[in-house]
């Protein structure tokens, strides 16, 4: 039973990715699974059902992934941070490119995702905070890291919306790309080898994955 509702769950992350959370219905997920109607809703009978479960795994993978990059610390752990979150993101796809919707429908995931969210945005800022006291930010950006990291969960988070409204590719590189951008003007420019070097580690690594 365990392995049936894995399925469902994990097939369900796949067709709301593919055609959006608000396309998908429960006879579809059925269907593509082989499975009738009735063997589906008796483990979901309801789409809220399946919500709350998919929610469920989406939390219990990102405090995996939490746990298992541990406490990022100089500015290369969080650039590998951050590319290890991209690579979440896209598994949970359609979950930011349907924020909005979700939210909506489910106040109680977003009450909960808001939670989330706050922590995410700490991980940042706490990393920031350590590289400024180790000396790699400009004295004169210091009072700035809280809306920074802010703004680079920001750029992370609705990277693949924008580009999918715009009919442009969800590039990971891209996205690296555009969070160094956000970083550099705060480091000392002898830090900047750093993220180059670390860049191209991250892309190396892309490339022997696909």
């Amino acid at each position: 039973m365990a392995n049936t509702k894995s399925k469902i769950i994990d097939q369900s992350i796949a067709l709301f990715n593919q055609h959006g959370y608000s396309n998908v219905s429960l006879h579809q997920i059925a269907k593509a699974l082989d499975l009738s109607s009735g063997n589906l809703t008796y483990h979901f009978p309801k789409k809220a059902d399946l919500m709350d479960a998919v929610y469920a795994t989406f939390v219990e993978e990102l405090i995996s992934l939490q746990s298992a990059l541990g406490v990022g610390r100089g500015i290369s752990e969080m650039l590998i941070e951050l590319n290890e979150f991209i690579k979440f993101q896209n598994r949970f796809l359609f979950f930011y490119v349907d924020l909005l919707d979700i939210g909506r429908n489910y106040p109680s995931i977003a009450k909960r995702h808001y939670a989330h969210i706050k922590g995410q945005i700490k991980r940042i800022e706490d990393n920031l905070n350590f590289n400024n006291s180790a000396g790699l930010i400009k004295k004169e950006f210091e009072s700035e890291l809280p809306t920074l990291a802010e703004t680079i969960w920001m750029a992370v988070v609705f990277y693949p919306s924008q580009m999918i409204l715009r009919g442009k590719e969800n590039s990971h590189s891209k996205l690296l790309d555009m969070v160094m951008s956000l970083l550099k003007p705060y480091l000392k420019s002898e830090y900047y080898h750093v993220l180059d070097q670390t860049k191209e580690n991250i892309l190396l690594e892309i490339t022997l994955d696909t």
